[in-house]
């Protein structure tokens, strides 16, 4: 193809969908499609515009009830303790297309996650890079239990390094997004709910501190008393399933 053409075809895939996509010199292309509308070429986005997208779907993720206790909680709660120069991570699963939306990042990079391959097992890994790259800017991993124990051997690097990264768990016993996926196909519930794993006591045995919650109080005491420490602190979220099928 000539890098002065573009094709256009429809895009109906099982995981992204797209009205119109475009195979292109990107260079060409975009001057080309600048062209097509100069009155907005150079332009940025319409007054307002992003912000009320965000606010749009923010609000549809929120519970009925703004004192629920949940994943939307978990998330809501970490971002008012945390500082506004934390570094986050977040693992694959429900929460982080949750996380995505409601999670406000102040600046470019402030929440690392694995977009196109959705890699399971990357928060923690992710969170540890973080830290040693700034050490001087406090640090948290969303993680969901499923993904956690993938990687749960990470533990030892942050005891062994002396890392004082906050990790934030939502244990749901399940690997609600797949499920969620089991459901829509009309397949039955096979191979994602599990019996769940002590993780806070287990972060005990590995050096750091490990504590259960299940209240946005317990949470908030949690998250301020993490910032705190000079080591590592796992904070086992006990959430329902059930909200995160409620936002998707």
């Amino acid at each position: 193809m000539d890098s002065a053409e573009i094709a256009w075809a429809l895009v109906d895939h099982a995981v992204h969908r797209a009205k119109l996509q475009s195979v292109a010199d990107v260079k060409t292309a975009l001057a080309q499609l600048a062209s097509l509308v100069p009155e907005r070429a150079g332009a940025t986005w319409i007054d307002g515009l992003p912000g009320a997208v965000r606010e749009e779907i923010r609000a549809s993720l929120r519970p009925p009830d703004a004192d629920s206790w949940g994943p939307h909680a978990v998330v809501e709660v970490c971002r008012h303790v945390f500082p506004r120069d934390t570094l986050a991570t977040v693992d694959t699963g429900s929460h982080r297309i949750l996380l995505s939306q409601v999670w406000e990042c102040y600046e470019p990079a402030a929440l690392l996650q694995s977009t196109g391959l959705a890699t399971m097992g990357y928060g923690l890994p992710a969170a540890i890079g973080a830290k040693l790259a700034r050490p001087d800017r406090p640090v948290v991993c969303f993680t969901g239990d499923g993904g956690l124990e993938m990687t749960i051997g990470e533990l030892a690097t942050l005891r062994d390094l002396g890392l004082p990264i906050a990790i934030l768990c939502f244990a749901d016993r399940s690997l609600t997004l797949i499920e969620l996926k089991q459901r829509r196909m009309e397949l039955p519930n096979l191979g994602v709910d599990f019996p769940g794993t002590d993780l806070a006591q287990v972060a005990r045995a590995y050096g750091g501190h490990g504590e259960r919650v299940a209240s946005r109080k317990e949470l908030m005491r949690a998250c301020r008393a993490a910032l705190a420490r000079d080591r590592f602190t796992l904070i086992e979220a006990i959430v329902d399933k059930a909200e995160y099928a409620s936002q998707m």
